[in-house]
């Protein structure tokens, strides 16, 4: 059993773990998922209150989502603010793509009979929250998100009124693309990658040096905390299947779309700075901007006080 708040104990067995209070039936939320095939290989924690309200958790990527979000449900499930947290985690194998992820977790809300929901995410997760935030279906209080992921488009009045600070992102930006190669390889190559990963924990360490932020010194996470990550997808053997939406998304065709829905962004320092004009060309309805001093691509495990506050305040304030 794991003690997640008052009132919250989580119960896990394969495949799905949920946390029974209130009207929840286990049995018909079991039975519920076992009919729709993208929710087959999709792990979830549920923690529950007697409320109509909801808070999804969406994933990250490669390594955080693992375990970080259970330790969160202990401060963002309080009795007097945030009453009911999902945390899935995407098979990205049966679930393609962003938009068709997005999708499933609404309809994964409605099924658990939740008229009105929220979405936190980072990095993958910020981009399913970006998607929500586009479909943005009725009762959707906002995605909060780490990352927009706004690039200049090469029209010359976009720079207009750039300062140093949107000079530095921009210089961040070229830095991460020139170490990040796990990006080339997982769009182009995934399962030549997956061979790699599945075979040796040492490559299965060697490939998560985004937990050390490549080697510059700026990151946070330990090492305990890193070993616990890599040590979940080794003996689980789902890296592999982790890292198959980058071969998706670079794939994808599709015409750049304006998102309508609300959105909150926290940027962390030492993470992707996401460049506010960019990010409010690319979306018209950002409602919160919070900037954090300490932390960077993993926030989350580096400083998760300063995200379940960013988060009570963005959701707090969506009435």
């Amino acid at each position: 059993m794991i003690e997640v708040g008052p009132n919250f104990i989580a119960r896990p067995y394969r495949g799905v773990s949920v946390q029974e209070a209130g009207s929840l039936d286990e049995a018909d939320l079991r039975a519920w998922l076992v009919g729709r095939p993208v929710y087959r290989r999709t792990e979830f924690i549920v923690a529950v209150r007697d409320c109509e309200r909801a808070v999804v958790q969406v994933e990250h990527d490669v390594g955080e989502a693992i375990v970080a979000p259970v330790r969160d449900l202990r401060v963002l499930a309080r009795p007097d603010e945030v009453a009911f947290v999902v945390d899935p985690d995407v098979d990205t194998g049966n679930a393609s793509q962003m938009a068709r992820v997005a999708r499933a977790y609404d309809e994964l809300m409605r099924g658990l009979g939740y008229a009105s929901y929220g979405v936190h995410g980072s990095d993958g997760g910020a981009m399913v929250g970006r998607e929500l935030a586009i479909l943005d279906p009725e009762g959707f209080l906002g995605a909060h998100v780490l990352q927009l992921f706004s690039f200049p488009s090469g029209d010359p009045a976009e720079f207009e009124g750039f300062g140093p600070k949107e000079y530095a992102a921009l210089e961040h930006m070229q830095w991460f693309q020139s170490v990040g190669g796990y990006n080339a390889m997982n769009g182009s190559r995934p399962q030549t990658v997956a061979a790699g990963l599945s075979d040796s924990p040492v490559g299965q360490l060697a490939y998560s040096e985004l937990f050390e932020s490549f080697g510059n010194g700026t990151s946070l996470v330990t090492p305990e905390q890193m070993l616990e990550q890599v040590t979940l997808y080794w003996l689980t053997n789902t890296a592999a299947g982790s890292v198959r939406y980058h071969y998706e998304e670079a794939h994808l065709q599709r015409e750049p779309v304006v998102s309508t829905g609300r959105l909150g962004v926290a940027v962390f320092k030492d993470d992707f700075q996401t460049i506010r004009s960019l990010a409010e060309r690319d979306n018209a309805n950002i409602q919160h901007w919070s900037e954090f001093e300490r932390g960077g691509h993993f926030a989350v495990l580096e400083n998760p006080d300063a995200i379940v506050g960013d988060l009570r305040a963005f959701f707090g304030a969506a009435g």
